[in-house]
C-alpha cells in the first residue's frame, strides 16, 4: 500500500461529508494523512467507473459521494453556504419491495401508476354503466332497442309514455312518444325535464346500439297516431335540437347566455392592453365564446399570458354557470383570422393551439444540449395524455448506437436530467400535470423512459432519475 499525504478543504465536502461539522461557520483546512489502494467500487455485482478513487484515513473508507449518488439513483446537493448536503432518496429504500427495487423502480412506478390509472377509467365507465345515467345491456336489433326504451323510459315527471322506435335509414332512427290526456301534467313540466328525457333516450341509443345514430321524432298528447304535437326534435352531429309548442317551455331554461356576455363585456373588455369584444351562443349545456379583438398586443403576448386569460374567462362564466361545457376562439376582427381555439369542460382547458405555442417556446429555450465535445439537439413534442397527464416525445439528432450518445448515457445522465427537467418545469407552470414520456432516437427508435411527478405529498414535481435499459 503506497502512502501519498494530500492537503483537503471544506470544499470538497461533497466528497468526504463526515468532516463537516456544525461547529464551524466558515471555510478552514485541515492536513491529512490519506492512503490510496486502487480501490475498485463495485454496485450491484457491476463495477462503477470513478473519476476519482476513494481513500482510507483513519482505518476507514471515504469515497466521492457524488459519484456513488449517481450509482444509487439518489439526488445530491451540496448547499456552500449552508455547508450541507441533501440527498434526496426518491422513496428507493421503502420497505415495500414494489417500490424500492433497484434500478428498475422508477420504470416499476410507471407501470404501475399507469395500470392504475386504466383500471380507474374502466371502473368509472362501469360504475356509470351500472349505477350511473343508464342501466347496461347487450342490444343489437332495433326491436331489442325499444324494449328497453319502453322498459327504462317509460315515465317522464309524472307522466306515463307511449313509444315507438324505429329505424328510418342507415343510421337513422324515428322516435315517437305520447303521454295521454294529461295535459295539465304536461304544461307542469319545465323544458330541462322533457329535453333531458329525450337525451337520455339518445344517449341509452348511441352507447348500447349504434354510435353513429341520429334520431328525430315527437312528444304527442293522446296517442302517437292521432294526437296533436307538442314537442318535436332531430339530431345535427351529436347535438339535439327542440321545438316546443307552449311559450312557457320555448323559453331556454337552462343556460342564461345573455348574462354570461355581458359578464365578460363587464369584467374582461381589457385584459393586458387588449380591448376584446364577446358574443356568446348557446346550445343546451354547450356555449360558444367568439372572441374579436383589432389590436395587435395579443400576438406579443407570452404562453402564461394566454393561460392566464382563459382562466379568467373560465373564472367569469363559472360564476354564473360551472355545469357548462364551453368553446371558444379567438379571431382577429380585421382579417378574420383565428389566434386561438379553446375548450374548457369540467374544469380543464384544453387548447391545441396553446400546445403549439408551448412546443415552439421549448424550441426557444431547450433545444440544444451540449455535453463534453458534443452538442445535442433536441425536439420537444407535447401531447395531451390521460389521467389528467402530459405525454412528451423527446427527439435527439443522433442513433442510439452513436458514440456521443453512450458517452451522454454513461457520464451525463444528470447533465440530460436537468436540462429537461427545465423543459418540464416550464410545461408545469402552464398546466399543471404530471408528465411521462420518452426519448427517442433520429429513426424514433426507443432510448428510454421519462416521468416528471411529485415523489411524494409535499415535494415539488421534479424529473426522476433516467433508467438507460
Amino acid at each position: 500500500m503506497v502512502k501519498r499525504s494530500t492537503l483537503i478543504t471544506v470544499l470538497l465536502v461533497i466528497l468526504i461529508f463526515s468532516f463537516t461539522t456544525s461547529g464551524y461557520g466558515q471555510s478552514y483546512r485541515r492536513t491529512i494523512t490519506a492512503w490510496f489502494n486502487n480501490i475498485q467500487v463495485e454496485v450491484d455485482g457491476e463495477k462503477l467507473e470513478m473519476a476519482n478513487e476513494p481513500l482510507i484515513f483513519d482505518n476507514k473508507v471515504y469515497m466521492p459521494m457524488e459519484e456513488l449518488a449517481d450509482a444509487l439513483y439518489l439526488n445530491l446537493v451540496y448547499d456552500e453556504k449552508e455547508s450541507k448536503v441533501r440527498i434526496n432518496t426518491n422513496r428507493i429504500f421503502e420497505v415495500d419491495p414494489d417500490t424500492s427495487s433497484v434500478p428498475v423502480t422508477f420504470q416499476k412506478h410507471y407501470e404501475l401508476e399507469s395500470l392504475k390509472n386504466q383500471v380507474s377509467e374502466l371502473r368509472g365507465i362501469v360504475n356509470r354503466l351500472q349505477g350511473g345515467r343508464i342501466e347496461y345491456k347487450e342490444i343489437k336489433t332495433v326491436a331489442e332497442m325499444e324494449k328497453y326504451i319502453k322498459e327504462h323510459f317509460k315515465e317522464l315527471g309524472t307522466l306515463t309514455m307511449d313509444i315507438e322506435f324505429k329505424e328510418l335509414s342507415k343510421d337513422s332512427y324515428l322516435l315517437e312518444a305520447s303521454f295521454g290526456h294529461d295535459i295539465r301534467k304536461w304544461e307542469d313540466l319545465d323544458r330541462r325535464t322533457i329535453e333531458n328525457w329525450v337525451d337520455d333516450v339518445f344517449y341509452a341509443v348511441r352507447l348500447l346500439f349504434n354510435s353513429n345514430a341520429v334520431i328525430e321524432g315527437s312528444i304527442k298528447d293522446r296517442s302517437i297516431t292521432t294526437g296533436t304535437r307538442h314537442a318535436s326534435y332531430y339530431t345535427r352531429g351529436k347535438l339535439l335540437y327542440f321545438d316546443f309548442k307552449l311559450a312557457e317551455h320555448k323559453e331556454n331554461q337552462l343556460v342564461d347566455g345573455a348574462r354570461i356576455e355581458r359578464a365578460l363585456k363587464d369584467r374582461l373588455s381589457t385584459y393586458y392592453h387588449e380591448n376584446f369584444k364577446y358574443e356568446v351562443f348557446v346550445n343546451r349545456k354547450d356555449v360558444d365564446v367568439v372572441i374579436s379583438l383589432d389590436g395587435n398586443n395579443f400576438n406579443n403576448w407570452s404562453t402564461q399570458m394566454k393561460m392566464l386569460y382563459l382562466k379568467r374567462i373560465k373564472t367569469e362564466i363559472y360564476r354564473i354557470d360551472d355545469t357548462v361545457n364551453i368553446n371558444g376562439r379567438i379571431i382577429n376582427s380585421r382579417n378574420n383570422d383565428i389566434l386561438l381555439r379553446f375548450s374548457i369542460q369540467d374544469d380543464v382547458i384544453r387548447s391545441a393551439d396553446l400546445l403549439t405555442d408551448i412546443e415552439n417556446d421549448l424550441k426557444k429555450n431547450y433545444s440544444r444540449l451540449y455535453y463534453d465535445k458534443y452538442l445535442f439537439n433536441l425536439n420537444i413534442n407535447v401531447y395531451e395524455g390521460y389521467s389528467g397527464a402530459f405525454e412528451v416525445i423527446v427527439e435527439i439528432d443522433v442513433t442510439k448506437d452513436d458514440a456521443s450518445l453512450k458517452l451522454l448515457k454513461d457520464k451525463g445522465e444528470y447533465i440530460l436530467r436537468n436540462h429537461l427537467n427545465g423543459a418540464f418545469k416550464y410545461i408545469e407552470g402552464i398546466y399543471d400535470v404530471d408528465i411521462y414520456g420518452e426519448i427517442v432516437d433520429k429513426n424514433l427508435d426507443f432510448i428510454c423512459d421519462l416521468e416528471f411527478y411529485r415523489p411524494s405529498a409535499g415535494h415539488a414535481r421534479s424529473l426522476q432519475p433516467i433508467i438507460f435499459p
